[in-house]
Order: structure tokens, then sequence, then C-alpha cells
């Protein structure tokens, strides 16, 4: 499965190529296949927004209330519990699902984004979790 950068590249250097030297405008086939994949690369970015809020914000939240709000656990247990679920996606998760060739390229973007990204995130999640302390 070619990912969004290739899809690009190549659909560019094809209406390129059919331009020649001059500049010639392009057909609708050419403007279609060039939304297509700019489509395309909207919804990866789309869905590799949803994975890191989920993982890095939501997820946490849902933890954090599940347990701190209804349970009404307090202590470094807990806090532990909820800073690890706020920690970036894993670099082993990432491993399998590239062996098993589930979207590659939108793995390895989550964790090359989610990571730095988690830099920001994890020490906001600290100061919410302060008042859990005992």
């Amino acid at each position: 499965m070619p990912t969004v950068r290739t899809s690009v590249t190549e659909t560019l250097g094809r209406c390129h190529q059919s331009a020649g030297p001059s500049l010639k405008t392009w057909d609708s086939r050419e403007i279609t296949e060039l939304l297509t994949v700019y489509l395309a690369a909207v919804l990866e970015l789309r869905e590799l927004g949803m994975g890191l809020a989920f993982k890095l914000v939501l997820g946490p939240a849902i933890v954090a209330a599940l347990f701190a709000g209804l349970l009404g656990a307090r202590g470094e247990t807990i806090q532990i519990t909820i800073f690890e679920a706020a920690m970036a996606p894993q670099i082993g998760a990432a491993i399998v699902a590239v062996d098993h060739d589930l979207d590659p390229a939108l793995v390895t973007l989550m964790v090359g984004i989610g990571i730095p990204l988690s830099f920001v995130t994890v020490p906001l999640w600290w100061h919410v979790l302060k008042p859990l302390a005992p």
C-alpha cells in the first residue's frame, strides 16, 4: 500500500510529464487524481489526530473519571495508573501492528509524533494528578 507522500509524488510527476515543456493546463482527470490524493492525506491526518487525542488526552481522562471520580480512588497508585495511561504510544505495539500490515504509515506517524507530543501532555497530566496525592 503506497503512502500518501509516495502517491502525491507520483501524481505530481505524472501531471508534470503530461504537461511537457510547455505550461499546459491540467485536464479534469489530473485534477481529480490530485484531489483524491489530497483527500487521502486529510483523512490520514484526521485519523492521526483522533488516535493521538484518544491516547494522550481522552483515554487518561476516562481512566481518571472512572477511578478518581466515580470510585473516589486517591493515592500514589491511582496517580501512577492515570500517568501511565497518558504515556506516548508504545514502540512495541507499533512494531507488531506494522508486522501485521495494520496501516504502517499511520502507526509510524502515531509513534513518531506521539512521543514528542507526550513531552507536552505528560507534564500537564502530572499537574492535573497532584490533587490525587495522599
